[in-house]
């Protein structure tokens, strides 16, 4: 049950048909890893914090950029961010970020990384663990070459930060709530020129624990 002080501060987006009290209890339960640094990853923070997703962990402190620079968080480590997030929101709790994989470390050992920041990828896995779906933690066994490329590519420093965020923020808030359920991985290219995002799904691979059918 969600509490009068939640009621009051997710009022607007509770009248929404696709949030709702179940939508806003699922975001509250739920835990999202964000891997990178940058304006990119503390817009996208600011946004899941704001709608009142339970947990979050940032793996990339500390944070540099105008928008950082603008909060004070400007070369802020774990503690730094944890406080602005509390004030941000009490309901979302900052986890240490220790432990989770990083860019050359994932490819090395076969797992890939959920959502790459500042970089134009987004990627979602489904799976029974809808609560869980942006996180770190995969199946055992290995992803296919194809699922890391994918994912694990070259940097773009051109897009901007800002839109980037808030579009990673929007495309795991649905996800979270099932406004369109992921039953397979969805890697998102994002042309900021036109500007146009567009999910493409990974063929099936067999042994791939990500794409395999």
């Amino acid at each position: 049950m969600l509490t009068d002080a939640q009621i009051d501060r997710y009022c607007r987006q509770l009248i929404l048909p696709e949030v709702g009290a179940a939508g806003q209890q699922r975001l509250l339960r739920s835990t999202v890893r964000l891997h990178g640094r940058g304006d990119a990853a503390l817009v996208c923070a600011s946004y899941l914090a704001g709608a009142g997703v339970g947990a979050l962990a940032l793996e990339g402190a500390p944070l540099h950029g105008a928008t950082a620079a603008a909060l004070g968080l400007d070369g802020g480590g774990e503690e730094e961010i944890g406080r602005w997030i509390a004030r941000r929101n009490p309901d979302c709790r900052w986890l240490p970020a220790a432990g989770l994989a990083r860019p050359s470390a994932a490819v090395a050992i076969g797992t890939p990384l959920p959502a790459r920041l500042p970089e134009a990828a987004v990627m979602l896995w489904g799976g029974a663990d809808a609560e869980r779906l942006i996180c770190a933690q995969l199946p055992a066994g290995r992803a296919c070459r194809e699922c890391l490329d994918a994912f694990v590519g070259a940097a773009r420093a051109d897009e901007p930060s800002t839109l980037l965020g808030t579009f990673i923020a929007l495309a795991t808030l649905r996800a979270l709530l099932a406004v369109e359920p992921i039953d397979r991985p969805v890697v998102w290219q994002v042309d900021w020129e036109r500007p146009q995002a567009r999910p493409m799904a990974l063929p099936s691979r067999p042994g791939c624990v990500l794409c395999a059918p």
